[in-house]
């Protein structure tokens, strides 16, 4: 079981989120996926998180690098690493080349062998 959730869940980041290829969403999002962690006024299905990857990406690129996986029952914990840069300048007082870390975690609750909810607590620090 440990592989076949620890494949979804790393080919869900790889594929989906790193290089947008959400031809490929079906392959690890449940029919009946819901994503607790896009804004409230968010559509939270796979559509939602396909229009919030797409605006992430038209301000930031970013790369998602998972550094350690668990799981128990039906739950897959991922601790995660996000690097973002800006496509546009911040402004003044932040240089246009700085990096956003945010580091934290994705939760999955996995159903039939695929992602059928999605949650992630993610904190957040600068660096240079």
């Amino acid at each position: 079981m440990e592989h076949l959730y620890q494949d979804c869940a790393m080919g869900f980041i790889e594929s989906v989120w790193n290089k947008r290829r959400f031809d490929t969403m079906s392959d690890y999002l449940h029919p009946c996926f819901r994503d607790h962690s896009l804004p409230f006024f968010s559509v939270q299905n796979q559509s939602g998180l396909r229009q919030y990857i797409q605006k992430l990406s038209q301000d930031f690129t970013h790369k998602t690098t998972v550094s350690d996986f668990s799981f128990e029952g039906d739950m897959v914990a991922l601790s995660i690493i996000m690097e973002l840069k800006s496509k546009q300048p911040f402004g003044d007082d932040i240089p246009d080349d700085v990096c956003i870390i945010l580091s934290g975690y994705r939760f999955l609750r996995i159903q039939d062998g695929k992602i059928r909810d999605h949650w992630e607590e993610l904190a957040t620090y600068t660096a240079g």
